[in-house]
């Protein structure tokens, strides 16, 4: 059977305010046959008032068993990333 996999993006600023209208890059790797595999589309989109993005990721059949995601960008004006470069897993439901 099918599946994707659903991320929710936080972006924040130093003080911990919700940054709207900035744009996320997240890779996907996906697990198949014991191997990580990178995804060629990244996923991408733009924070709302409360700072998120919900992003999903392609279809995936059952030979994919997990999913991992890691935010590569975050661009916003008159602002700098601080990189992050922890990733979330999610399995086959």
């Amino acid at each position: 059977s099918s599946w994707k996999g659903k991320v929710t993006v936080t972006v924040t600023n130093e003080r911990g305010q919700a940054v709207s209208g900035a744009s996320v890059s997240v890779e996907v790797k996906y697990r198949q046959n014991s191997t990580w595999k990178t995804a060629g589309t990244r996923l991408t989109g733009t924070t709302d008032a409360s700072g998120q993005v919900v992003l999903t990721s392609a279809t995936y059949g059952s030979s994919t068993s997990k999913l991992r995601f890691q935010v590569k960008s975050v661009t916003k004006s008159a602002m700098t990333w601080q990189t992050n470069t922890s990733t979330v897993e999610v399995s086959r439901p």
